[in-house]
């Protein structure tokens, strides 16, 4: 039971890791998103400002902030990073399923030792439950970034 609780969360952490790795120094990676996905533009003199993104050109991007569109120029953009509220909250929720019912099951041994509650998954319903609620409200509080673009350095 230890072994699939660990390799289900060293699958999450992985994929975690693993997703959107690659260049970042391509224009190009911004055809991956989706109209009206939330973005962070952080220029040049590295003011940020987010917004819901809605095209681009070979020399510009644009986002909608309020119900302004914004225009942004690829020389004076910095970074542009992808806002992963989902995607965060899901693998934090989890996460925290997975040490719920790991607390649970701790609870409902010893509730069997005690002879209390013999048999029961009580504990383990419950606090996998409440793990993942817990899991899920921070991870959408703490949501993840990917970064799509990133400019190459200048040289001087």
């Amino acid at each position: 039971m230890r072994l699939a609780v660990c390799s289900i969360v060293a699958v999450h952490v992985l994929t975690v890791f693993a997703y959107g790795q690659g260049p970042e120094g391509s224009w190009e990676n911004l055809k991956r998103l989706r109209v009206g996905q939330s973005v962070q533009i952080v220029d040049m003199k590295l003011k940020s400002t987010k917004g819901d993104f809605v095209s681009f050109s070979e020399d510009t991007v644009s986002i909608r902030q309020g119900g302004q569109e914004l225009v942004f120029k690829r020389g004076d953009v910095y970074r542009i990073t992808l806002q992963q509220r989902l995607k965060s909250a899901l693998i934090a929720g989890s996460v925290g399923a997975a040490a719920g019912f790991a607390l649970g099951a701790v609870v409902d041994y010893f509730d069997d030792v005690d002879r209390t509650d013999a048999g029961s998954n009580h504990g383990k319903l419950s606090a996998t439950g409440v793990g993942f609620g817990i899991g899920f409200g921070l991870g959408a509080a703490f949501p993840g970034q990917q970064t799509i673009y990133r400019s190459k350095p200048r040289t001087n």
